[in-house]
């Protein structure tokens, strides 16, 4: 959101008022399971200076397609929770992020939940005990959807999922807003309100389509976005299910005309007018 130089991005957000971050990369050139104590201790100090806290440490842990198989799945993603872990110790976050796993089936498949519990059932105890060794390191975990053939898209499989791991005391979920229209599923209020039992934090960023086609195709600041913002965020804001509301940048390019210079601010000054008005 502040550019690619950690300290300096810290500064930047200093003068943007904001207190609470969501780690990914750009530490020191790095993502968050690439960091050594030192250079996590390092961050640590610098993020403690300016009075700020890590609310949340957004790992890729388990961005992978379940039919390479449990063995597999496994063997890739071990090594950077347990450094992931290791990090979280110094750093101190709320949540842990675990990504949406993926489906090369997608396409045909209707309910992943229904899918993995008939032909990959491990994935669910991949899972299941990822959240149980953050619990038990201090933490908790949220679970993001993302974009590419995941399994998490429609409302209906995201809460079947969640009430097969049965952690609900542990771990919730991560509404990437934008990445479910991405997904082929379009934000909606009665979306929200189907997936509020299970939802802890909220990602907003902003996105159109091209006119021509519902999918979204260009990146746009939040308050010229096509999916409804204002009334689906100020349910977020009432409700309370986000303590805290992640601003993310759009995906895509920006579409013929469109300014999308000094777009962190823009956006950052949107959601203060709403939280505003809402509260």
């Amino acid at each position: 959101m502040a550019g690619r130089d950690f300290a300096a991005a810290l500064e930047r957000h200093t003068e943007w008022g904001i207190t609470q971050l969501d780690l990914k990369d750009c530490i020191f050139g790095k993502n968050i399971a690439e960091l050594s104590d030192a250079e996590a201790t390092r961050a640590a100090e610098l993020i403690a200076a300016r009075g700020m806290s890590v609310y949340c440490l957004s790992s890729s842990i388990f961005a992978s397609d379940v039919e390479v198989g449990q063995a597999a799945f496994h063997s890739r993603h071990e090594p950077a929770l347990e450094r992931v872990l290791a990090v979280a110790r110094i750093l101190k976050p709320t949540y842990i992020r675990l990504i949406s796993a993926q489906t090369s089936r997608r396409s045909e498949v209707q309910n992943s939940a229904t899918y993995l519990a008939e032909n990959h059932p491990w994935v669910f105890d991949v899972y299941g005990e990822a959240i149980d060794r953050i619990f038990a390191a201090g933490f908790k975990t949220v679970i993001e959807n993302e974009v590419e053939n995941q399994i998490l898209v429609s409302a209906r499989e995201i809460r079947d999922f969640f009430a097969i791991i049965k952690r609900a005391e542990r771990v919730r979920f991560t509404w990437d807003i934008a990445n479910s229209w991405q997904s082929g599923a379009l934000p909606t209020l009665a979306m929200y309100q189907e997936l509020k039992p299970v939802i802890g934090y909220v990602h907003v960023k902003g996105g159109k389509c091209d006119g021509r086609s519902p999918a979204l195709k260009f990146a746009t600041s939040l308050r010229d976005a096509e999916w409804p913002v204002r009334e689906i965020l100020s349910a977020v804001i009432r409700d309370g299910v986000s303590p805290v509301i992640c601003l993310n940048p759009p995906h895509g390019s920006a579409a013929p005309g469109d300014d999308l210079s000094n777009l962190a601010e823009r956006d950052l000054k949107f959601m203060r007018e709403l939280i505003d008005a809402t509260v």
